[in-house]
């Protein structure tokens, strides 16, 4: 959800719409807000159960971003990001 009038996010909107597509993805839902933007996300785990809680975030959490599919050449990705001096929230939080 996007306001454009500057009014605020009804987070039990967002909530609402994430349970109307459980069908979607019954292994994890999130909400994110930050006026005057807001994220519902539902995920149906396939590649890495544990992890992958979305929205994803850059390491300092400037960025945030939902991602409907699979990113099948997501270890080059991160080596490629690794070599520009990115780290994965997880390598963040384990420090």
């Amino acid at each position: 959800m996007i306001s454009f009038q500057n009014e605020a996010i009804n987070v039990k909107d967002l909530y609402a719409m994430n349970e109307r597509m459980h069908h979607r993805g019954p292994d994890d839902d999130q909400v994110w807000v930050k006026q005057p933007v807001g994220f519902g996300f539902r995920r149906l785990a396939i590649i890495d159960t544990e992890g992958a809680i979305q929205p994803l975030k850059n390491e300092d959490g400037t960025l945030r971003l939902v991602c409907n599919g699979e990113i099948y050449n997501y270890r080059s990705l991160r080596l490629d990001l690794e070599a520009k001096g990115h780290q994965s929230p997880r390598m963040v939080m384990r420090k």
